[in-house]
């Protein structure tokens, strides 16, 4: 199983697709917090919710991959 539950936090593990153990927490179904520890990267994703909205979930999984995508490696730290 690639994903678990700790702390009140969802974990995805690392696989064959991803490399990288992450955390994430998510609040009224489309809020996220997630955090990359090994990208050094904590990414915020909010909705107005306090009006009427339109949300579709594929939309925030491109976001993350075009955020990703951008990403350049970083220096190895010393």
């Amino acid at each position: 199983m690639d994903f678990g539950y700790g702390m009140l936090w969802n974990v995805i593990n690392p696989n064959e697709k991803r490399p990288n153990r992450a955390f994430y927490h998510t609040g009224v179904g489309i809020h996220m917090l997630g955090v990359y520890p090994s990208s050094d990267l904590v990414f915020v994703h909010r909705v107005q919710t306090e009006t009427e909205y339109e949300f579709d979930h594929q939309n925030l999984y491109k976001i993350i991959g075009q955020v990703f995508g951008a990403l350049e490696p970083s220096e190895p730290m010393e």
